[in-house]
């Protein structure tokens, strides 16, 4: 609900009004910008839910599929700004590891890293990512082989392809 104290006006954001995509919310996160995000997710089979940003006059709802998301259940965020301006969006899903949503001038791009080699290193650091005892932001980034926005599952593929120089 947001409210104008100067009109006394209130505005209910709802999912019946089209603005959240379910009433369930997990997490609100005011960015550097002044825009508001928020996390959401129905404890209702099929689940819906995503990530929702309101820029001041008007919502976007972004989910798996057409964003860096991984899927529709997030629960935690956090945002920082970055140096020349702009900002990341830490998006904590419910099992599907952390996007990350850079936001330049106004722009949502997701995160791309792609390395061609790896070595035992790389993989050490891969593996403690991926298990969730790593969660320094670069670590991730750099484990982020597929560049989807995510470490997860699906970057074990593009690691073992590094690791043998395909």
């Amino acid at each position: 609900m947001h409210f104008n104290p100067t009109t006394g006006q209130h505005t209910s954001y709802r999912a019946a009004s089209g603005a959240l995509p379910t009433d369930n919310i997990l997490n609100i996160e005011v960015a550097p910008d002044g825009s508001v995000w928020v996390a959401s997710m129905s404890f209702i089979w099929p689940y819906p839910g995503g990530l929702s940003h309101f820029d001041g006059q008007s919502w976007t709802t972004y989910r798996a599929g057409t964003s860096p998301l991984p899927h529709n259940q997030n629960g935690c965020l956090a945002s920082r700004p970055l140096a020349g301006g702009g900002y990341e969006l830490w998006v904590g899903t419910i099992s599907e590891g952390v996007a990350v949503i850079t936001n330049r001038v106004g722009i949502a791009a997701r995160r791309h890293r792609r390395r061609r080699d790896a070595d035992a290193t790389d993989q050490s650091l891969f593996v403690s990512v991926l298990i969730g005892i790593d969660v320094e932001p670069e670590h991730v980034s750099r484990s982020d082989l597929n560049g989807d926005g995510i470490a997860n599952g699906a970057d074990v593929q593009p690691m073992v392809v590094a690791l043998i120089g395909g």
